[in-house]
């Protein structure tokens, strides 16, 4: 058991050949429908800006600031 598994997000698997995941482990443990329906709403745009940044990376880099 790796202990750095057990952050609020996983990033143990990120630029793995066969398993490229990043683990979201920070949810509120809830039945209330709203606190659920905004923690989806949190993931879905964590999700959507990394796939923004990713397919366009022109949009995110600062006027002035050198890529490295």
């Amino acid at each position: 058991m790796t202990p750095e598994r057990y952050y609020g997000l996983n990033f143990c698997n990120l630029g793995c050949k066969g398993k490229n995941t990043v683990e979201f482990r920070i949810s509120n443990g809830t039945i209330n429908p709203e606190t659920v329906k905004e923690n989806v709403f949190l993931y879905a745009s964590l999700i959507k800006s990394a796939v923004d940044m990713t397919r366009y990376p022109e949009k995110f880099i600062e006027k002035g600031s050198r890529r490295i």
